[in-house]
């Protein structure tokens, strides 16, 4: 199965938990500035029902196709998006 494919299925999967999706991270970056840290504690895998590595990667293809600002905060990256 190639990559793309893999990708496409575990993204499928994950709309059908409902759990990480592109607007439940959405909707916490309007809250407020996270980091990648913040976001995957509220995206634990006892939730999602995958592995660590599968969480992380699905969260990083979420975050390039929301494309959020940036602030650094006590030299730490935050992610924010603007209504």
């Amino acid at each position: 199965m190639s990559l793309v494919a893999t990708l496409i299925c575990l993204v499928f999967a994950l709309f059908l938990l409902g759990r990480l999706t592109e607007e439940a991270v959405r909707r916490y970056l309007i809250r407020k500035p996270m980091t990648t840290k913040d976001l995957l504690k509220k995206f634990q895998t006892k939730r999602t029902g995958l592995s660590s590595e599968q969480t992380v990667n699905v969260l990083a293809q979420i975050l390039k196709r929301l494309n959020p600002e940036r602030k650094n905060v006590n030299d730490k990256m935050h992610f924010y998006l603007t209504e």
